[in-house]
C-alpha cells in the first residue's frame, strides 16, 4: 500500500505542504507520522523520499518542531531513508549537509535528558548517522567524514553525562565505522 500511496501524483508534496502552510501543531504532527509511515519500507521497496526537496526541506523543519512526537517522527523518517545507499549520498549532498547539521542538533541537544520521547528523537538521530556511516558509497561516507564537528560531537556525546545508552551505542558505532573507512 504504501508504495501505491507513493506512486499517487501530489500525495506526498501536499503533505508536505500541510507542514510549512498550517499553523496547526495536530496538522503538523498528523503529517510528520503520515512522512514516517510512508517513508517506511524493505530493500526491495525503498522509498523514494531522498530525491524529493520539499520533502527534505519539510523533515528538516520538522526536526525543529516545538512537539517532541513530531521530531520522532520526523527523526525515524530520516532514520527510514537512510536505510538505502542510494538515499545516503542524497541526504548528505543536499544543501552541503544540512540535514547532518540538524541530526548533530538534536543529538546534543540539551533538553530534558529523562524525557522518554527525547530519547527516542535522539536515538533515532543517532541510528540516522549510523545508518549513512554503513553506506557503501565512498561519497557518503567521505562527506561525513569531512562534515565540520561530525565526529567531534560523537565524541562529545560519548564523554558527557548526558544521553540515554541507545545514543551512545550509535554514537560509539558511527565512530567505530568511520575510524574503518577513514584514511
Amino acid at each position: 500500500n504504501r508504495m501505491l500511496m507513493l506512486s499517487e501524483p501530489g500525495l506526498v508534496n501536499n503533505i508536505a505542504r500541510v507542514v510549512h502552510n498550517e499553523r496547526s501543531d495536530v496538522a503538523r504532527q498528523c503529517s510528520s507520522l503520515a512522512i514516517m509511515n510512508l517513508s517506511n519500507g524493505d530493500r526491495e521497496h525503498v522509498p523514494e523520499l531522498a530525491g524529493n526537496d520539499l520533502i527534505l526541506e519539510t523533515i528538516i523543519k520538522l526536526m525543529k518542531d516545538d512537539d517532541l512526537e513530531t521530531r520522532r517522527n520526523a527523526a525515524i523518517a530520516l532514520f527510514n531513508v537512510a536505510c538505502a545507499d542510494e538515499n545516503t549520498v542524497k541526504l548528505v549532498r543536499y544543501k552541503d549537509g544540512i540535514i547532518l547539521e540538524v541530526l548533530l542538533q538534536c543529538l546534543s541537544s540539551d533538553e530534558d535528558d529523562q524525557n522518554e520521547i527525547n530519547n527516542d528523537v535522539r536515538t533515532n538521530a543517532a541510528e540516522a548517522l549510523f545508518n549513512m556511516a554503513c553506506s557503501s558509497i565512498e561519497e557518503t561516507t567521505d562527506r561525513m567524514a569531512s562534515h565540520a564537528g561530525l565526529l567531534e560531537t560523537l565524541a562529545l556525546i560519548l564523554r558527557g553525562s548526558m544521553g540515554c545508552k541507545e545514543v551512545k551505542l550509535y554514537c560509539a558505532a558511527t565512530l567505530r565505522r568511520m575510524a574503518e573507512i577513514i584514511h
